[in-house]
């Protein structure tokens, strides 16, 4: 048998190209608007939840057989921590939307928009899908915020660009289609 050594551009040439997972971080939808471009980018400019933070701690005594801990009486700022900063979640249906209405937002794979923290409950908001968007609570335990004002179950609040977001424990800012866009902007 002969083997005949290939250069790298040849061993390149037959891989297929390696597919890119979908953005999650600003940085990284920063990088795809430059490389597509404005026009090409928009697809991507809808409203959209951005990692801010944490505030608050999980309570130590917590029922075992509860999936959404109960959350410590909150104090101070919000606490910066890494994975979440800057960390975007499209609001956007899942494949099995709860609602035709309404996207989803929880800990449950039920929700449209998954966010593993478990002081969110299974489906702890709920987002309209019309504009303006509003959002309200689904009778969650740790409560939905919007500007440091509790968002009553049923209610609905009306968000506007940079709004803050309080869901369970975790901060996040609220960005419409072009006020993602100039976020991003004022990235690079």
């Amino acid at each position: 048998m002969v083997f005949r050594l290939r250069s790298p551009a040849q061993n390149n040439s037959r891989r297929p190209k390696r597919m890119r997972r979908p953005p999650r971080y600003m940085r990284e939808y920063a990088e795809l608007m430059d490389e597509m471009g404005l026009e090409g980018f928009r697809r991507y400019a809808g409203p959209v939840l951005v990692g801010a933070g944490m505030v608050g701690q999980l309570e130590d005594k917590h029922d075992r057989r509860r999936r959404t801990h109960a959350m410590e009486e909150i104090q101070g700022e919000a606490i910066p921590v890494q994975s979440l900063l800057d960390r975007v979640w499209p609001l956007r249906s899942g494949d099995q939307p709860v609602d035709d209405r309404f996207i989803a937002v929880g800990h449950s794979h039920d929700a449209d928009v998954v966010i593993p923290d478990y002081s969110l409950s299974s489906l702890h908001a709920a987002f309209t899908k019309t504009r303006p968007v509003t959002v309200t609570d689904l009778r969650s335990l740790n409560g939905t915020y919007v500007n440091t004002v509790l968002v009553q179950p049923r209610s609905f609040v009306q968000l506007g660009n940079g709004d803050e977001v309080r869901i369970g424990r975790l901060v996040l800012r609220y960005h419409d289609g072009p006020g993602f866009l100039v976020a991003l902007r004022e990235l690079a």
